[in-house]
């Protein structure tokens, strides 16, 4: 990576002036638009990939106005850099590109193609030629460098020269490639980051280490914000810009980077970055914040309450399964913790100056101590943001009503009762089952055919006019909602808050408060939901995607059977 040709002094220039910002400072501050759409995409592999994929080919048929030109910046961890690079490199079909003859087409079969691809045997692909070979048994060649080489390959189709950032689309939304500070700095260091802080590909991080981002290769980026510990290495980037106490002139150093998701899986902490930075610029001139956040949160944990003891197998000298299981413990803690300041919309302030710097918040926030107006924060993020949380547990997905009307008298042999377009029943079980099957699609690079229909299949089932969520977002990015705060007396879970309230005005989930029901005839017992679907559920998966898609089509043409 070529060496930027900024001094030491005309850095601080560059800081004083601005430009350390990560979004163009022109947002609600120019033209008739008054609000910023930001979107997050999570980790998770190519389960993730496709997932956020899935998404933005979705926001593009919300009511026929494409929303994907309304997002003004894109964060990305893991999985979801795959999906968010490829988009950025990409181009809308029907437009120009000459710029990039190879520029790739967006389209759903690009993404099927490209996303579900299986890396790992691209990667032994590439070990197997002799140059690679002979680098990663006796050089410096690691399965991070072969990795790069499988993305350079098979999700940018590139064969040429490695693609830098200088080949994003600049029709497209800046993003923001997240990975993880893994470095232990000196003291000396200049402007030394925490370890296990935030790392941001973006032109400020990148001139605090003296690289010129232009030359910086997506392949890099990709494969640092997907760097798992354990299984893959560190990405290694030079730090050219040396402070005045750092005497050893001659002697390199380097910055490593590992898996974004060891310090946030989600991208809200490059969200909450720029909603603080230049004293809240965004929050004090937009009439909306509008932040989606595409979590492909699956399936945790590896041990289970049926078995005595979870073997490895490689056990015999290292626990693979435990140490899988802390990887999983943090990253659910992190999240818990970020979804919960952006449902309740009230950001918590950091406890002191490392734990800032860790979370990768501007500098004027975290130098000195913590210094910023919280409350006037909080009470501006209350009024203008609209938080919106896609996951596998997203409970929009299509649905009817479970009310019959009938013309005929109550009891009479002929109630002349309604006939619905679905099977009500089987539509409940169907849905069930597909949630079931995407949260336990495992994390890793490549997916089955059938995976890749189930994922598509339960993003398309949250598009449908009675998701409040989607059709309050799309209005007030294209312009024909306000946010208000009376929205959440009807919200629906996914962009609904967190609220404080009295406890006993929900009834307690199963098994939280009270217990479960211990019947005094422990031989007669209800059947679960479980057993009751088993009589109307497709043994082939195959056909309960193709009976959704049939739903979906029967309820959109009569509307009046939705519910959200």
């Amino acid at each position: 990576m070529p060496q930027d040709n900024l001094l030491y002094n005309d850095w601080m220039q560059y800081r004083r002036a601005g430009l350390t910002q990560l979004l163009d400072s022109k947002i609600c501050t120019s033209g008739e638009r008054k609000s910023v759409f930001l979107v997050t995409l999570s980790g998770g592999g190519s389960r993730a990939a496709y997932f956020a994929a899935r998404v933005l080919h979705e926001l593009d048929k919300l009511e026929d106005r494409p929303l994907t030109p309304k997002i003004d910046g894109i964060f990305s961890v893991s999985g979801g850099s795959l999906a968010a690079a490829l988009f950025a490199l990409s181009k809308e079909p029907g437009t120009g590109g000459s710029d990039l003859p190879s520029r790739p087409v967006w389209t759903e079969n690009l993404t099927d193609t490209v996303l579900g691809a299986p890396l790992v045997g691209t990667m032994a692909a590439q070990l197997a030629q002799p140059d690679n070979l002979g680098g990663y048994l006796f050089g410096s060649l690691t399965r991070t460098d072969l990795l790069q080489q499988a993305i350079e390959k098979k999700i940018l189709a590139n064969t040429g020269a490695p693609l830098t950032f200088r080949a994003l689309n600049p029709a497209r939304p800046p993003v923001f490639i997240m990975a993880t500070n893994a470095t232990t700095e000196g003291k000396d260091a200049f402007a030394p980051a925490p370890f296990g802080s935030v790392f941001i590909f973006a032109k400020p991080e990148l001139t605090r280490l003296g690289v010129d981002m232009s030359t910086v290769r997506l392949s890099t980026a990709m494969a640092a914000s997907a760097a798992f510990p354990g299984l893959l290495s560190p990405v290694t980037i030079p730090r050219y810009r040396l402070s005045d106490r750092e005497t050893d002139k001659e002697t390199r150093r380097f910055v490593h980077l590992i898996d974004g998701g060891n310090s946030d899986n989600l991208g809200l902490l490059g969200v909450k970055r720029v909603l603080l930075e230049d004293q809240h610029r965004l929050l004090r001139n937009c009439e909306s914040v509008v932040v989606l956040s595409v979590d492909a949160f699956g399936y945790q944990g590896s041990h289970h309450d049926d078995r005595f003891h979870e073997s490895s197998p490689i056990g015999w000298f290292f626990d693979q399964k435990s140490a899988l299981a802390s990887f999983d413990a943090l990253l659910a803690a992190n999240r818990a913790r970020l979804l919960a300041e952006f449902k309740s919309r009230t950001f918590m302030p950091p406890g002191n100056q490392e734990l800032c710097a860790k979370d990768g918040l501007p500098d004027e926030v975290c130098g000195g101590g913590v210094r910023e107006n919280w409350d006037e924060v909080n009470r501006m993020l209350k009024q203008k943001l609209f938080f919106v949380h896609l996951s596998f547990d997203s409970h929009e997905l299509l649905n009817q009503t479970s009310l019959t009307r009938c013309a005929g008298a109550y009891g009479s042999p002929d109630p002349q009762c309604e006939k619905k377009p679905v099977d009500g029943f089987r539509l409940h079980c169907e849905r069930r089952a597909l949630r079931e099957r995407v949260a336990v699609i495992p994390t890793k690079f490549g997916l089955e055919e059938r995976e890749k229909n189930d994922i598509a299949t339960f993003v398309s089932l949250l598009n449908h006019p009675a998701n409040r969520c989607f059709r309050q977002l799309g209005g007030i990015v294209d312009g024909s909602n306000r946010h208000d705060s009376r929205f959440y007396e009807s919200a629906t879970a996914s962009c609904d808050e967190t609220r404080s309230g009295n406890p006993s005005e929900s009834w307690p989930r199963r098994g939280r408060m009270l217990g479960d029901v211990i019947r005094n005839d422990s031989t007669k017992r209800l059947p679960d939901i479980d057993e009751s679907c088993a009589r109307v559920l497709s043994s082939d998966p195959a056909d309960g995607v193709k009976f959704l898609q049939d739903a979906k089509r029967k309820l959109l043409a009569q509307p009046k059977y939705l519910v959200p």
